[in-house]
């Protein structure tokens, strides 16, 4: 078992991260974020606002805000935090709350659509004003490679979520490398390894670009090593289903 493997073993079952998740129990719910709408399922929101308080992030960059709810639990993370904040790039304006996008929604492809069609209570800006957070994170509309292209920025933790294609992730992985702090991670959602099916019950669900990706960097010299996040304790995207599409992405010399 690696190192960091180890460590995310330690920090799903840390105590203090366990009583805090439950102390924000009321605020969790008081979003009321849909669940299953293209975006982090709730035992993946989970995850990362554990994987953001066990690592000592101070600027965090998501690809891929959609609803807002990975955001909204990276944001409750860093909530203690004064000098930490956050940055989320989508290539559509996720606060608009006029623009009716059905009429060019295709099935599986989440990006034309108003929040508001997803059965969402609030924009991800509201989100983060119900939560008292709205003045940590800022929202930039656009495209991912552009942004992390022109970006003087640098960043503890960069989560890619955002377009899942093989091209996509493979211009975003390597300028995210440049843009991370020492010591920093990249997070990666939808990450199957092998290609292969996480859950029995959904055996067709396979997203085949991160990993492909990923596998492709290595084979090119690409200094990064990334463990998949494996067995949570708690459900995931499934009834009795534990297995996580996240990993983390570390570089090494």
């Amino acid at each position: 078992m690696s190192q960091l493997s180890e460590l995310l073993k330690s920090i799903w079952t840390l105590e203090d991260i366990d009583k805090d998740w439950e102390s924000i129990k009321e605020l969790r719910e008081s979003m009321e974020l849909p669940e299953f709408t293209g975006g982090v399922n709730p035992g993946d929101q989970r995850a990362i606002y554990y994987l953001a308080r066990g690592f000592e992030l101070n600027n965090i960059l998501e690809i891929g805000t959609h609803l807002g709810c990975s955001t909204t639990h990276l944001a409750l993370a860093i909530k203690d935090n004064p000098n930490a904040k956050i940055t989320t790039v989508d290539i559509r304006d996720v606060n608009d709350t006029e623009t009716d996008h059905s009429e060019h929604y295709i099935p599986h492809d989440f990006r034309g659509k108003n929040f508001s069609q997803f059965k969402s209570k609030y924009t991800p800006k509201e989100c983060l004003g119900v939560l008292g957070l709205d003045d940590r994170v800022e929202f930039v509309m656009g495209d991912s490679v552009n942004f992390l292209t022109n970006t003087k920025e640098t960043y503890d933790l960069i989560f890619l979520d955002g377009n899942h294609d093989f091209d996509v992730v493979l211009g975003e992985v390597p300028l995210a490398m440049k843009k991370l702090n020492q010591g920093g991670i990249i997070l990666l959602h939808d990450y199957f390894p092998d290609c292969q099916p996480l859950w029995p019950k959904s055996s067709d669900v396979v997203c085949t670009g991160p990993f492909m990706a990923i596998k492709y960097l290595q084979r090119s010299y690409t200094k990064i090593h990334v463990e998949p996040c494996g067995e949570l304790p708690w459900e995931v995207k499934y009834e009795g289903e534990h297995a996580t599409s996240l990993a983390v992405g570390v570089l090494y010399e």
